[in-house]
C-alpha cells in the first residue's frame, strides 16, 4: 500500500499522487474498478483531509474533491457519470504536465 509517513508532502510524493487519480480515473472508466473501490484507495474525505494536513497542493485536493463528488453524480445524474470521470482525468494531466521530470532512482527504493 502506497502511505506518505512524512509531515509534509513533497513534488514527487505530488506527482505520485497525480499518477494514481489518473490510473483510478482510468480504471473507472474502463470499468476495470467500481467506484467504491476507488474510494477506499483515494477519493475520500479521510485522504483529502490527510493530504490537506500534510500541505498538498490545493489544486490535488480540489481533484480529489470532485473524485468524491463521482458518487453523488452516479446516484443523482448517472448519464453525466463518464463525462465527470474524463473531465476531473484531462484536468489531472494537465496539472501532471506542470511537474518535473522524476529522474531519480526507483522511487519505490527511496
Amino acid at each position: 500500500m502506497f502511505k506518505i509517513t512524512d509531515e509534509s508532502i513533497n513534488r514527487q510524493d505530488e506527482k505520485i499522487i497525480l499518477i494514481n487519480i489518473v490510473g483510478l480515473l482510468h480504471l473507472l472508466e474502463n470499468k476495470a474498478i467500481i467506484l467504491e473501490e476507488a474510494e477506499k484507495f483515494l477519493f475520500s474525505p479521510h485522504v483529502y483531509n490527510e493530504l490537506y494536513d500534510k500541505g498538498c497542493d490545493d489544486k490535488i485536493l480540489e481533484l480529489i474533491m470532485k473524485a468524491c463528488e463521482l458518487e453523488d453524480i452516479q446516484s443523482i445524474i448517472p448519464e453525466q457519470f463518464d463525462e465527470a470521470i474524463k473531465e476531473i482525468k484531462n484536468q489531472t494531466v494537465m496539472i501532471l504536465q506542470e511537474y518535473e521530470i522524476y529522474d531519480k532512482e526507483q522511487w519505490l527504493m527511496n
